[in-house]
């Protein structure tokens, strides 16, 4: 919301938001799905957020090209009475910068991270779908999409785009919903 310093210290004001991040209300459901229409208003406030955030432009009008990098369900928060916000660009790449970068410095949680991400490579935009694609199929399952033993074994699973279909976890799971998570 605003910015200053105040004794020589820099300081952030940021809106409190009264509500909850979606890890814990995945948490809280103890592994069952949550309720599909809750979940799909989540994911299209989600969507609409990355789309301001990936069509920004600077004064002269050329694209940012702001990637978030980080969709997950701890930086998604709910508040009490319906609203729904991406949080925490942190990590945030815009553009050609590479200023929150290093070289062989991997970004964003495992398991979430499109593969690109997981193997180094340039992410645009698409990166971020691919992380609410998990978001989306994590909270209409219950169940994380690409789990392993270790942070490698998810990132090789997410790689390899293997997971189990959410219509093979939920009975009755809306097949053209599954086409959407599959792809």
């Amino acid at each position: 919301i605003d910015f200053g310093f105040d004794g020589g210290e820099q300081y952030l004001v940021m809106e409190d938001v009264h509500g909850k991040d979606v890890h814990a209300i995945l948490r809280e459901s103890g592994g069952a799905p949550l309720e599909l229409g809750f979940a799909l208003e989540v994911v299209r406030c989600v969507c609409q957020a990355l789309h301001y955030a990936h069509t920004q432009c600077d004064l002269e009008g050329h694209p940012l090209k702001i990637v978030h990098r980080d969709v997950s369900p701890s930086n998604v928060l709910v508040g009490y009475r319906g609203s729904v916000m991406l949080v925490d660009f942190g990590i945030a790449k815009v553009g050609a910068q590479i200023s929150t970068t290093e070289t062989g410095i991997l970004k964003g949680k495992f398991g979430y991270m499109a593969p690109e991400q997981s193997l180094g490579m340039d992410v645009d935009a698409r990166c971020d779908i691919f992380a609410v694609g998990i978001l989306l199929y994590e909270m209409t399952t219950g169940r994380r999409a690409f789990t392993g033993p270790n942070s490698i074994a998810i990132m090789n699973r997410s790689i390899s785009a293997s997971y189990t279909p959410p219509e093979q976890l939920v009975e009755d799971y809306p097949p053209d919903l599954a086409e959407i998570v599959d792809r």
